[in-house]
């Protein structure tokens, strides 16, 4: 017996918006929709797949991921794999939260000691824990084997002089749903410097990964990446200090490293689920090809 949408979300303890949403995602679509009313159902056996959904979501998948957990054709390996980068991911935020512990910890015996006074006065001489990450960074680089990538976005070519690369994540977010076989593993910005363009302009390309083209929407274009060993950093934080971080890269971490990118202008910005539009929390990631 089919199971209408308001039922079926009171029994499994969703809402109705997220049964919608789901649907939108084709994460879980009705068992039927009546074609007059438009009234949806579900039938019993499809609360499975909705446990599946939630399990994945209590570990921070992205839904667009859990999508990709989901199909039939999923290998083991491939499994593993989006497991293993989950664990990784919750891992480097861990570290990262334990760092802000540590700070909160040393600040609350400062105040136990000293007051106000003690606490303010070692506040000012600490150096800022991301700053001691960054350190760590410029010391041990990670590098890793990026798969090739076959991308679908919104193109600019210019000098961003008026922070067009802003507007056009925005006509990216806005008409990103129209993107075909999304494999749910980020959002990437790629920079490069094309030989056609004049000197001092740049091409931008936001974003995301597909398993294959298939009508690519209306104003987007496609870019194929060979695969690529990339020098991986991170970006904590506010979007003002995002280009000290890129100067940091080219003119002291990867010198410092002896690593030399394998294109001049060529970098990767990474935005996964744990982005968060520049907060305070926020992490992005640069990717820098690198020679071998």
């Amino acid at each position: 017996m089919l199971i209408k949408i308001g039922d079926f979300a009171r029994e499994s303890g969703v809402t109705v918006k997220a049964l919608r949403h789901y649907e939108h995602l084709n994460l879980l679509r009705p068992a039927w929709i009546n074609r007059y009313n438009g009234y949806r159902y579900y039938a019993p056996e499809q609360k499975v797949r909705l446990e599946l959904i939630l399990a994945y979501k209590r570990m921070g998948f992205p839904l667009a991921q859990i999508g990709k957990l989901l199909e039939e054709q999923l290998t083991d390996t491939d499994l593993v794999s989006l497991l293993q980068n989950r664990k990784s991911a919750l891992v480097s935020q861990i570290e990262r939260e334990q760092i802000k512990l540590d700070a909160v910890e040393s600040s609350l015996n400062d105040a136990l000691r000293g007051g106000r006074r003690k606490l303010e006065s070692s506040l000012s001489h600490r150096m800022n824990p991301k700053i001691e990450e960054k350190m760590k960074e410029s010391m041990e680089i990670e590098i890793k084997n990026i798969p090739a990538l076959k991308l679908v976005g919104l193109r600019y070519q210019g000098r961003n002089e008026q922070n067009e690369i802003v507007e056009l994540w925005t006509a990216f977010n806005r008409l990103s749903g129209q993107i075909k076989h999304f494999t749910g593993e980020a959002a990437y910005g790629v920079c490069s410097i094309p030989d056609s363009l004049p000197e001092g302009e740049f091409e931008y390309l936001c974003a995301f990964p597909v398993a294959e083209y298939d009508a690519i929407p209306e104003g987007m274009v496609s870019m194929d990446l060979e695969p690529m060993r990339v020098a991986v950093f991170a970006h904590c934080g506010s979007q003002e200090g995002l280009g000290d971080t890129y100067t940091r890269i080219y003119q002291e971490w990867l010198p410092q490293a002896e690593l030399e990118p394998l294109k001049a202008g060529l970098d990767l910005e990474v935005y996964t689920e744990e982005f968060k539009d520049f907060a305070s929390d926020s992490v992005m990631y640069i990717y820098v090809p690198v020679k071998a």
